[in-house]
């Protein structure tokens, strides 16, 4: 947004100087938002006229594409206002493009540092609804969208004094936050502001050879697994480790008791840790999936045909077209919390089926370790008091272990679909190499 007459020196509303805040500071904030940027839009588009006829066609489509940015703003404010309002046209100074440029940089300066920042902070220390949100999300697109804003002007003031044109390829406006993209292509990363696909982006001057990409994904794709891939994969981590251990002990020649005691403590150790890992990544992940759904909520109340237009892209690519899929697009979006679930299942590849408790998960860990735990460990256990010799007592254990760590491998078949034998087997090679390189280790440790 740009500044509108004389306002590069205007002041803040009394309310920031410490007056009495009214009720709905968002529905203030942003009717003062709106009509900003409806006037920069003005603005913007008289600026273009005056560039292209001074020689300089390059600015002259900046300051179009900044225009329809503006635009996008005004759009995204008044769906966060939700009611209607019309703001008011104020008159601006416009002179030679170079003076334009230095009143756009000013303008766009104190949006981004001063204007939004006092706005949202006013908004956020009223109280926590939905509107208040959605109207921070709008303002902090807008915000960082000045930014951008202000360095391309910034570049094209430096051209100007050298008489210059700025050097500009094709610029792309990005339809849902009014980002701006140089390139003489289609740009095929996300939006840095808003983080929607490349498709989203839009060409201010027309191109050839355009091609929309097909994949609708937004910045994370989570994954995640059941109750048998923890199971698995822990009793996977039990066997190998502590058997590992094993043999490093009795590599170094300790006695039976003290690999035992070695056992228990690794046994113990290993199984906490790898629930504690669990619980946190699990919690992560919930965490992740409910600020996405939170996010997909606002953003659904902000810009609603365009995350609608994102579900009916999404479903096209799923193989739906004509009234089937208008009418798949209609049923989803009629309902907000499945609108919004389907964008994070769909579009970012999340799914509620791996937002389980955190605490079962780490309990299902900690005792999978401790069962892939025992094939080593309870030929110690119970032999401890036998009259067999250490080495009987590893032997035993090294047999005991060894068949744990086919049975652990070939568990794997109901997680990979393998061959039972050949999971089996390859978890069995697995094993013995970790064994092999263990003992020689402690062998040469001298105790």
């Amino acid at each position: 947004m740009a500044d509108s007459g004389n306002s590069n020196n205007q002041e803040l509303p009394k309310e920031m100087k410490g007056g009495v805040e009214p009720d709905q500071l968002s529905s203030k904030y942003l009717k003062e938002s709106i009509t900003g940027e409806y006037n920069a839009s003005i603005q913007y588009e008289r600026y273009s006229e005056i560039a292209v006829s001074e020689g300089y066609p390059n600015i002259s489509l900046l300051y179009k594409a900044l225009a329809k940015a503006e635009r996008i703003h005004i759009n995204n404010h008044q769906n966060a206002l939700k009611e209607s309002f019309i703001p008011a046209s104020s008159p601006f100074e416009s002179g030679p493009t170079f003076e334009n440029l230095t009143r756009s940089i000013a303008g766009e300066e104190y949006e981004y540092k001063k204007m939004y920042p006092e706005f949202r902070k006013l908004i956020k220390s009223e109280s926590s609804n939905q509107q208040n949100s959605v109207a921070m999300l709008s303002m902090k697109w807008a915000m960082d969208v000045e930014k951008t804003h202000s360095r391309l002007l910034k570049l094209a003031h430096k051209a100007l004094q050298k008489s210059e044109d700025i050097d500009l390829s094709n610029i792309y406006v990005c339809r849902i936050c009014g980002n701006l993209e140089v390139s003489s292509t289609q740009p095929t990363s996300y939006c840095p502001i808003c983080g929607h696909d490349a498709s989203f982006y839009e060409p201010v001057k027309s191109t050839t050879g355009i091609q929309e990409p097909i994949d609708f994904l937004d910045n994370f794709h989570l994954q995640g697994g059941e109750i048998i891939r923890q199971i698995t994969f822990g009793m996977n981590d039990g066997v190998v480790s502590i058997f590992a251990l094993l043999a490093g002990v009795a590599g170094a020649g300790q006695p039976p008791h003290i690999i035992l005691i070695t056992l228990l403590a690794a046994t113990v150790a290993g199984a906490l840790s790898m629930a504690a890992g669990e619980y946190i990544s699990n919690k992560s992940e919930s965490d992740y999936y409910n600020h996405e759904i939170s996010q997909e909520r606002l953003e659904i109340k902000l810009i609603p045909e365009i995350e609608k237009e994102e579900v009916r892209k999404i479903y096209r690519n799923k193989g739906f077209s004509g009234n089937l899929l208008e009418q798949v697009v209609d049923k989803i979006t009629e309902n907000e919390d499945l609108w919004a679930r389907e964008m994070v299942i769909d579009e970012l590849g999340v799914t509620e089926l791996e937002h389980k408790s955190g605490l079962k998960s780490a309990i299902v860990i900690f005792f999978a370790f401790v069962v892939g735990a025992c094939f080593p460990v309870l030929p110690y256990l119970t032999l401890l008091k036998s009259s067999l010799d250490s080495m009987t007592i590893f032997y035993i254990a090294t047999f005991v272990t060894v068949v744990g760590l086919f049975l652990s491998g070939a568990m794997k078949k109901f997680v990979t679909g393998v061959n039972w034998f050949k999971s089996g087997f390859e978890m069995l090679v697995v094993g013995a190499c970790a064994y092999a390189i263990s003992y020689l280790i402690g062998s040469f440790i001298p105790f």
